[in-house]
């Protein structure tokens, strides 16, 4: 059976017309490690760690003990750890962030007399902080911060019995970072949650867009991704009304979101419906802002009524695909009506209900990254090794603080992948060279006192700017600013030798960082994307048999949860394995058929609105389906053919099911050679 086979048979339905495959997600050239990119940090949340930083460094100057300030200022690394996290977690997130930053430096200050004691300690340390990191957070910086704190502590002046001093001024220094970093809430408590949803509003705009173009695929994962961040963001239970509001908000633009995938790309929706979602997206925190409810039903009809046909929304079992009217201009109305209808509610319906368990999300969490499929425990013993080795080189090679060699195996194994390894490698050891040409121009003023805090100050903020564009740029400004912090606890030391340091060290850590992306664990993610994708369509199959039976809401909203975040993660995997291994360019395919499939299944309106599904259909039939090509994935059986009269909802779902078949019966194709066509993103 042949992709075009199912094109010949289906090409009465318009719904059952597959779009045509888009190019494959390749790993970025090691020259993408020059481009600067748009998104940047908030010129308000950089302000904020600058002056985080800058305080404790000016009270230790006016003090007279600027080495303790320096120690205190240290506390300020919390600060990148809240960026887009609501107030209340980001709250706990800080003061975790700071015990964690205490810790390292009691670590260091501890173990510096010992070489041996350094090497143990700091392995240790970086592997244990990036795991804990990995299973609460992707996001950058990661571990790095934390591990940079308990390197540092090394190479301060050796004096175990200090220890107590020195985590007491990080505490000291994190406990002002959480007060400047929680301030917004006072004059705008629900900024995260406001930008997460704008986000999300736009994002979906963006799909309505590109309907029935080449970057649809791309724009529907744009689009869920985002939603899934603004759902996380608003939460599932509780909250003021203004957080319940934006939560009935994201539940209506998943609704519309749901309504463009089932129309497919030949009923691209109107240009309005893109205007009218970022109109919306405008008026997320101010519901007077959001346009009159004139997107289809008659003003004035709530949107949980029947007023609008349901030939006119999409919503029916099977429109948008060969049950609707082709090409009908209101086929999103009610969805796009109702989000209207949320975002014009001052107050949302009913009482708040209670709020949920943040310590049984981490016990979910840390289960998954438990799992063997799971890459955290893989990052973390491949950071550990390489930093302890790193150090360990540097002391046998007589080098002189041998901590940076440790800071720069951790930046660079941030990359994750190896094409990413690479990249960092790159931005570290170019940003290094030419940082310390701008300390060549700092460090002859001979700045001390309130001087010193004001540089390091402003230095923080230009990298807080930089570090999310290009990392390079702000490596170029990190390294002024610790050679700074290096003179400060050393009174009267001559930068020099500290600057002549950090370079070879740098330039060390760096390559063990690139030889350990190499060798240690390397063919994890390419194993693991297979395991992924079958994961991934067993949980589309689950869904697909609970909307067709009818199944309670709680199992539907259970089933859907669980393919959503498979599908999100599918690609995650895909990414991170063709950055370690090109050939993994030849699974795409089977990604975007699975893709195609999940999203889909997910349109269907029992996964929207569960108690309304279409219900009825040959579930036994669906579910064999599924189980067998669930193992055929990973190459443990033999996919099952495909029935053509399969009964399902929608007619595109069969199709997608018999090109699914098709491809984990064949062999990948060969890989093609990248052309060199200048910078490649990497999505």
């Amino acid at each position: 059976m042949t992709d075009g086979d199912d094109r010949e048979r289906d090409g009465g339905e318009p719904g059952a017309r597959r779009p045509p495959e888009p190019p494959a997600i390749r790993a970025p050239a090691v020259r993408a490690a020059f481009a600067v990119r748009r998104a940047g940090v908030p010129a308000g949340s950089a302000a904020r760690v600058g002056l985080a930083m800058a305080v404790p460094s000016l009270v230790g100057a006016l003090t007279g003990r600027p080495d303790l300030g320096m120690v205190a200022s240290m506390g300020a690394f919390a600060g990148p750890y809240a960026r887009g996290v609501p107030y209340g977690r980001r709250a706990a997130a800080l003061a975790a962030t700071v015990a964690a930053l205490a810790l390292g430096m009691v670590a260091g200050t501890l173990a510096a007399p010992h070489a041996w004691a350094v090497v143990f300690a700091l392995g240790a340390f970086a592997g244990l902080s990036t795991y804990v990191v990995g299973v609460v957070t992707t996001r950058p910086p990661g571990a790095l911060l934390i591990t940079l704190v308990a390197a540092s502590a090394t190479g301060l002046p050796q004096d175990p019995g200090a220890w107590a001093l020195r985590g007491g001024l990080v505490l000291a220094g994190g406990a002002f970072t959480w007060l400047v970093m929680m301030s917004g809430f006072l004059l705008r408590p629900r900024r995260p949650e406001n930008a997460a949803v704008t986000a999300a509003f736009r994002a979906v705009a963006d799909l309505a867009d590109a309907i029935g173009t080449g970057g649809m695929d791309q724009a529907r994962h744009d689009a869920a991704r985002a939603l899934d961040a603004a759902a996380r963001c608003v939460g599932g239970r509780g909250g003021t009304a203004h957080v319940r509001r934006l939560r009935a908000m994201v539940l209506r633009l998943g609704e519309v979101f749901g309504a463009m995938v089932a129309a497919g790309a030949h009923r691209p929706p109107p240009e309005s419906v893109g205007a009218t979602l970022r109109e919306l997206a405008a008026a997320v925190d101010d519901p007077s802002a959001a346009p009159e409810p004139s997107t289809g039903a008659q003003p004035g009809t709530p949107p949980e009524t029947d007023a609008a046909p349901e030939s006119e929304t999409g919503f029916e079992p099977g429109a948008g695909a060969a049950g609707g009217t082709a090409g009908a201009p209101d086929w999103t109305h009610r969805a796009l009506r109702a989000a209207v209808e949320a975002a014009r509610r001052t107050r949302p319906e009913g009482p708040a209900p209670a709020g949920g368990s943040s310590v049984r999300a981490l016990r979910v969490a840390f289960a998954g990254a438990a799992s063997r499929h799971s890459l955290v425990a893989a990052s973390a013993a491949r950071v550990a090794v390489c930093t302890a080795a790193a150090v360990a080189v540097a002391f046998a090679a007589g080098l002189s603080q041998p901590y940076w060699a440790a800071i720069a195996v951790c930046a660079v194994l941030q990359g994750q992948t190896l094409t990413g390894t690479w990249q960092r490698a790159i931005n570290r050891s170019i940003g290094t060279i030419a940082g310390l040409g701008v300390a060549a121009l700092l460090l002859p003023l001979h700045p001390h006192g309130v001087a010193v805090a004001l540089i390091v100050g402003v230095l923080q903020f230009v990298v807080e700017l930089l570090v999310a564009r290009n990392y390079a740029l702000a490596v170029m400004f990190i390294t002024p600013l610790t050679l700074l912090l290096v003179e400060a606890a050393h009174p009267g030391a001559s930068p020099v030798p500290f600057a002549e340091s950090r370079l070879v060290n740098t330039l060390l850590g760096c390559a063990i960082g690139v030889v350990g992306g190499h060798l240690l664990w390397r063919r994890a993610t390419g194993r693991r994307v297979s395991a992924v994708l079958a994961t991934t369509i067993r949980l589309e199959g689950r869904l697909l048999a609970a909307v067709m039976a009818g199944r309670p809401r709680h199992a539907i909203v259970r089933a859907r949860r669980d393919a959503q975040s498979a599908l999100l993660n599918l690609r995650d995997v895909y990414v991170q394995a063709v950055g370690d291994h090109p050939a993994a360019e030849t699974l795409w395919p089977r990604l975007i058929a699975a893709e195609r499939l999940g999203y889909l299944i997910l349109a269907l309106p029992g996964t929207e609105s569960p108690g309304r599904g279409p219900g009825g259909g040959d579930v036994a039939a669906v579910e064999a389906c599924f189980a067998g090509l669930a193992p055929a994935a990973t190459g443990a059986a033999v996919p099952p053919d495909v029935p053509d009269d399969l009964d399902v909802p929608d007619p595109r779902i069969g199709t997608e099911l018999r090109m699914l078949a098709r491809l984990l019966r064949e062999p990948p194709p060969r890989r093609e050679p990248r052309r060199r066509t200048g910078l490649r993103r990497l999505r």
